[in-house]
């Protein structure tokens, strides 16, 4: 594949790299379901020196607290700490919902392009093959080939420029998907440090009310 395609291919490779980055953030997050139970978890490591992990075991639920290897269960705290871990939780799910946005718009972008990628490595691929194969035969050729092998060659050629255009109205539209993803990604950065900023006043703020208790 020539240079000229594989641009803008590697630059959208990077802008996905670059989201994958982000929405890790400081900040594990994660989900698993099946048939009887979900779990949630946020979990952060070497937090000023501390660690917290918040889980949810069970779809309705109040989470279990992990503080530096302690286990607080939601029953074991006071009412006053429940009130304000509760107003905590809503914050951080606030937060995370409006970053998880980011993600949701990004996928239909990022198929777009690995889709529009693959056609033109199968393009190419195509005609490559089609060139060695008459590499090959032109090896083997004898004169009276010679006028058949002429014409074959003339129709790869008709079939690269046909090819050739398809693969740049591909790269056309992956150039402006690739502006599009670029504003994304612009506005994915900005939001990425409110969320950091965010989401570790809030884990302070959980881990002072565990620490009072």
């Amino acid at each position: 594949m020539s240079t000229q395609f594989t641009k803008p291919l590697i630059a959208a490779l990077g802008s996905i790299f670059m989201l994958g980055i982000l929405l890790a953030c400081q900040t594990t997050v994660a989900t698993t379901q099946n048939a009887s139970q979900q779990h949630s978890q946020i979990s952060v490591n070497d937090h000023n020196g501390r660690s917290l992990s918040i889980r949810h075991l069970h779809t309705g639920k109040r989470p279990v607290y992990v503080l530096d290897g302690k286990t607080y269960q939601w029953e074991d705290l006071t009412s006053a700490q429940q009130e304000q871990l509760l107003v905590i939780e809503k914050r951080m799910l606030e937060v995370e919902s409006k970053f998880k946005a980011h993600e949701i718009a990004f996928a239909p972008v990022v198929r777009e392009l690995e889709e529009k990628a693959r056609m033109i490595e199968l393009q190419a691929r195509e005609v490559e093959r089609e060139a060695l194969s008459i590499e090959t035969e032109a090896a083997k050729i004898d004169l009276e080939s010679l006028r058949e092998l002429e014409s074959k060659m003339k129709k790869l050629e008709l079939k690269m420029k046909q090819k050739e255009l398809a693969m740049r109205e591909h790269q056309e539209l992956m150039l402006a998907k690739e502006k599009e993803l670029r504003k994304m990604e612009s506005a994915l950065h900005k939001d990425a440090r409110l969320f950091e900023k965010e989401m570790n006043k809030n884990i302070d703020q959980v881990i002072e009310i565990l620490d009072a208790g």
